[in-house]
């Protein structure tokens, strides 16, 4: 059952890159478009994660029960060490959903307020995209700090390193990137399919460059992880895998069928996200300067990892039915 619950917690952390990142990067892409543009993608943003946008924060919730009931010696590491960036990351989702609805809704609509609501929603949407990246740059690049005995180093330069804001950056793009390939489908003419293809295109090369840049910097500034890079190994494999998709999501971005883009660049994503696993492999949550907690080590005791594991079973039947039935039904009505 122990299995169960980690390939739930993995699905939920990818569904949420994909769905939830998509939702980020949409506001991510308000901002590198010109001022013509801007209307053009935040009445597609609307129409296409507007009605399913709170959906998508359920896959990060069911991450976090996980940790907090099956693991919850690594909840507490990440909480404790990690807890400044969560907390202004949770403060500028609070912010973003402030000001993805009330430039709806808001009473007046005036343009002042208008204007007020869009920086609001395209900044907020930049920094907890970033924040988010360098908080999985922390757990995974063994820059957490526990045998520390001040502020700074423990609580501050556990998360703000060259590896965390270089991944953060990474995280950035890579949201801007699926956003801009799902938005490709969504458009109605094909004036607007090329732009957003352009954008897509643009953006899927900065992944590739960020991606590079990200292990480069692990390397000179002797992140762990790098060296279990091998030249025949299954990590070498999952990132061969991860470049084979965007080649092949490179083809299909211009296929009429917008479902083979898409899977495409959902594939590049996954792959990334099984290679950084891989790397780390056993541990989930790295220390600097000890060993870091791995799944086996850290799990509860075997009756709630029973208990969960069948929670997790029973809930999916209803859950991704209904996930599926929104998501069809909000197309469909577009």
């Amino acid at each position: 059952m122990l299995s169960i619950v980690i390939l739930f917690f993995w699905i939920s952390i990818l569904l949420y890159i994909l769905l939830g990142g998509a939702d980020f990067g949409a506001g991510i892409l308000e901002i590198f478009v010109g001022n013509k543009n801007k209307e053009k993608v935040r009445t597609l943003t609307y129409n296409t994660i507007g009605p399913i946008w709170e959906a998508n924060h359920m896959w990060l919730i069911i991450s976090i029960v996980i940790l907090f009931v099956a693991f919850p010696s690594i909840y507490t590491s990440i909480t404790t060490y990690l807890h400044i960036p969560i907390m202004i990351l949770l403060l500028g989702n609070l912010s973003r959903g402030m000001a993805f609805i009330f430039r709806h809704y808001d009473a007046y609509q005036d343009e002042k307020s208008q204007q007020f609501y869009n920086y609001i929603f395209m900044i907020s949407s930049l920094i907890t995209s970033f924040l988010l990246g360098v908080i999985a740059g922390s757990i995974v690049g063994h820059q957490i700090q526990v045998t520390s005995n001040n502020f700074l180093d423990t609580y501050i330069f556990s998360w703000l390193s060259p590896f965390s804001i270089s991944t953060g950056i990474l995280c950035v793009v890579v949201f801007a990137f699926l956003a801009s390939t799902f938005l490709i489908g969504e458009s109605e003419t094909e004036e607007d399919k090329k732009y957003f293809r352009k954008k897509s295109l643009i953006f899927s090369i900065s992944v590739f460059i960020w991606g590079g840049i990200a292990l480069i910097i692990a390397k000179l500034w002797g992140t762990p992880f790098i060296e279990n890079i091998k030249f025949i190994s299954w990590n070498t494999l999952s990132f061969l895998c991860s470049g084979i998709s965007l080649l092949f999501y490179w083809k299909l971005i211009f296929s009429s069928k917008k479902w083979r883009a898409r899977f495409a660049a959902s594939s590049v994503i996954m792959w990334m996200l099984v290679t950084t696993a891989l790397f780390i492999h056993p541990e989930i949550v790295t220390f600097k300067d000890q060993i870091g907690h791995s799944f086996l080590s850290s799990a509860a005791n075997s009756l709630t990892i029973y208990y969960l594991g069948w929670a997790l079973l029973l809930g999916s039947i209803f859950i991704i039915p209904g996930v599926v039935h929104l998501i069809a039904s909000f197309q469909a009505k577009s």
